[in-house]
């Protein structure tokens, strides 16, 4: 079932980039990214890999559009990619393959209170920060960037329904792009590999949702 659900997003984006256009290099990213979120979402270990790759590659596209907030969140991914595969390559060499981290049912209340004021701080912050060095959509851009360290967060965590973040993270990605058209060439396909990226998220809601 899994892997049917994989290949129609794969052949759905490879045929939104057909007809919608885009550059070699954005194409492969957004399949790759496609993967990678698939892989997220299964739990496989390998999505470490793809991460590196498609993040490093989507930071090249943001800081060229420029949307430096995208940008700084890819880079985040890149380093926290990075991190896990190393994490993963040690334990497989002690002969540990179980690297996954134990799913957190819910947040106490104060973490929620601590995840609701640090995203207001951090909002503010970046949205001054990138209006002064030049983001060409300051306050999407904010948003983008704290809404996926939200989610990065509950996905350290291993928070049960981490993917209502990575939801509202992919809507606010999608607006992003879509509303740089007219600044990168490479604003279509990432676009409409974040749409699929919010399909899986919901997909990913329901999966996590249903483990024990």
């Amino acid at each position: 079932m899994m892997k049917s659900w994989l290949l129609v997003m794969l052949i759905t984006q490879s045929v939104v980039c057909y007809v919608l256009g885009g550059t070699v290099a954005s194409v492969f990213a957004s399949l790759v990214g496609v993967v990678y979120v698939f892989l997220v979402t299964v739990g496989s270990k390998y999505n470490y890999i793809l991460g590196i790759v498609n993040a490093g590659m989507v930071f090249y596209f943001a800081a060229l559009t420029p949307v430096y907030g995208d940008m700084l969140l890819q880079g985040v991914m890149v380093i926290l990619n990075a991190v896990g595969l190393g994490i993963w390559i040690t334990q497989s060499l002690k002969g540990n393959h179980k690297t996954t981290v134990k799913q957190l049912e819910a947040f106490s209340d104060i973490e929620w209170k601590c995840i609701f004021v640090s995203f207001v701080l951090l909002l503010g912050v970046v949205y001054v920060v990138l209006g002064e060095i030049g983001s060409v959509r300051p306050a999407i851009d904010a948003l983008t960037f704290t809404l996926g360290m939200t989610a990065m967060y509950s996905l350290i965590r291993g928070y049960k329904y981490q993917f209502m973040f990575w939801i509202m993270s992919n809507v606010i990605q999608v607006s992003l792009w879509i509303s740089v058209l007219n600044y990168s060439e490479h604003a279509m396909a990432l676009g409409s590999m974040y749409i699929m990226y919010l399909l899986n998220s919901f997909v990913g809601l329901i999966v996590w949702a249903k483990k024990k």
